[in-house]
């Protein structure tokens, strides 16, 4: 079954081709996933090129805040899922 993002911004619709794609699971762990997203906007990348996808494992401490926040920023292709805690 193909699972839809909870969110997605404009750049992870327009963007095909991607040459990196950084998978991220996460828990509660929205003060350190703050460090990975500056990372991976430093990383020097084409374009367009770096494609995030993060998957939430039931957070309850504002991750999922975070990552609306980041996809409204749109400076980066983001596909935030979102499941209840396995």
């Amino acid at each position: 079954m193909k699972q839809n993002p909870l969110f997605e911004n404009k750049k992870s619709k327009e963007s095909s081709g991607y040459f990196v794609t950084i998978f991220t699971p996460t828990f509660n762990r929205k003060d350190t996933i703050v460090r990975t997203y500056q990372s991976i906007l430093q990383l020097k990348v084409v374009s367009g090129g770096i494609d995030w996808i993060i998957v939430d494992d039931g957070s309850s401490d504002g991750t999922e805040e975070l990552g609306c926040q980041w996809c409204e920023e749109n400076k980066l292709s983001i596909r935030y899922f979102k499941q209840e805690n396995q």
